[in-house]
């Protein structure tokens, strides 16, 4: 294990996403870093950020009570109720988006509406054409 001293003398280097100890100057030691130290370095840093979020103590109590009872992590039962908070939050103007809905409702095509049967006709022809033509593509690519 890497003493304090030697944590500060150990160098990060970013590579393809992953974090890597370079402890070739730390206090005698070679050039790598113990595996199970690498598996972490990389694992934290290429997984997850964190975020540091000062509460009461009260609240974390309640916050606890809340995890347990939804049978999750404290750590999952606040990133879902940040993922709820996030969706809950509009984001932009709601008058505006009131009336682009309301113009799309009101939206008059002069009778150019297509009946659905007529259309999945038209693309089964054209389907059935690019087979006869040899130009169907299996993959559908």
């Amino acid at each position: 294990m890497l003493s304090a001293s030697a944590w500060s003398i150990c160098s990060r280097q970013q590579s393809r996403g992953f974090e890597r100890l370079d402890c070739s100057r730390a206090a005698g030691r070679p050039r790598a870093a113990p595996a199970l130290l690498l598996l972490r370095v990389c694992y934290t840093t290429a997984m997850s950020k964190r975020l540091q979020v000062v509460v009461k103590d009260a609240d974390l109590e309640r916050y606890t009570r809340s995890a347990e009872a939804a049978g999750t992590s404290l750590s999952e039962w606040v990133r879902q109720a940040l993922r709820v908070a996030e969706r809950e939050r509009s984001s932009g103007d709601v008058d505006a988006k009131l009336a682009l809905i309301r113009r799309a409702a009101g939206y008059k095509t002069g009778g150019r509406e297509v009946d659905i049967e007529e259309m999945l006709a038209e693309i089964e022809a054209g389907r059935l054409a690019e087979i006869e033509a040899g130009l169907h593509n299996p993959d559908g690519a």
